[in-house]
């Protein structure tokens, strides 16, 4: 879904005015919500934020009307890196015990607003050479995790358990390590760019980064698929994943390769994470909408650039 640029442009326009007004007055307002204690020292920074913010607002509201393409993604990239940025030291501020949970609410503004920027310049490609044109088939829909996928009820107890199907054309391999081999490959550059955000947080806090994962597969040795460990693979499924302190997670792609009752085969990717402690939870709330971001963005790039083909034999 693409959003209204205009409408975004205003709505983030407004929000920079009210902190503004609010950092300047009524400071204290934020400091409670998030359990700062207030001083002379964040007063200071409190006012210079004010400016900042006020300027944030002009500027926003006079790129409202911004009708080039290019302009406008000069604009989304700057804003929506200092949106996410704020967002994780917001979470890095929390995880370190400086601010209250409070903070998160300001943490998932940031998160918002930096995806509906994105959203609202976000173009399909439709430059491809692929014979896998079909809209349906760039259909990403969520479902319930299948029941013969190995991670149903996989935990005892999920704090996340999600699943996107898509439509996978006719002659396309459904080999699942191919395909999720695939799909791990064509994802978009942002991709990359908010993972380099999480990992700058998440290591202060000794959890493990993509960098570090990816360091385990180097010698192409190990059952690895990118940054993941793999568990089971089998003729319709892989299943990869990783263990932390704060939370286990597994990832399913799955392949029909029996055909509907429409004639139609399908590619199914489930996720599902057990959390293990209160930073667990928290760090999951906070990923949650990206995560699923993510996933539909994946196998919508997949589809567009055009899913492998069946090998011969």
């Amino acid at each position: 879904m693409q959003l209204n640029f205009t409408k975004v442009i205003i709505l983030n326009a407004v929000s920079s005015a009210v902190l503004a007004f609010i950092w300047l007055l009524a400071p204290q307002l934020l400091l409670k919500a998030w359990r700062v204690a207030q001083s002379p020292e964040v007063a200071l920074i409190g006012r210079r934020s004010a400016g900042l913010f006020a300027g944030m607002s002009v500027l926003q509201f006079s790129a409202r009307n911004i009708a080039d393409l290019a302009a406008r993604l000069v604009f989304v990239k700057g804003f929506s890196a200092a949106y996410l940025l704020l967002a994780a030291l917001g979470l890095f501020e929390l995880f370190s015990g400086h601010a209250g949970s409070g903070i998160l609410s300001a943490v998932f503004v940031e998160i918002g607003m930096a995806v509906a920027l994105i959203a609202s310049v976000w173009r399909r490609n439709q430059t491809t050479g692929s014979l896998y044109m079909t809209p349906q088939q760039h259909r990403v829909t969520p479902v319930a995790i299948p029941s013969d996928s190995g991670v149903f009820r996989h935990y005892a107890a999920t704090n996340l358990a999600d699943a996107y199907s898509i439509e996978l054309p006719a002659g396309a391999s459904t080999d699942p390590e191919v395909l999720a081999r695939f799909i791990f490959s064509q994802q978009a550059p942002w991709i990359g760019y908010l993972m380099g955000i999480r990992d700058a947080v998440v290591g202060r806090i000794g959890l493990k980064t993509t960098g570090g994962l990816a360091a385990l597969g180097a010698d192409g040795k190990t059952g690895r698929l990118g940054i993941f460990k793999i568990y089971v693979t089998s003729p319709s499924e892989i299943i990869v994943g990783e263990d932390d302190k704060h939370l286990d997670f597994r990832l399913s792609v799955l392949c029909s390769h029996q055909p509907s009752p429409e004639g139609k085969r399908y590619l199914t990717m489930s996720t599902v994470v057990h959390c293990h402690n209160r930073l667990g939870r928290l760090y999951i709330l906070a990923i949650a909408p990206f995560h699923r971001l993510v996933v539909q963005s994946s196998l919508r790039s997949a589809a567009r650039t055009g899913w492998p083909s069946v090998t011969p034999t």
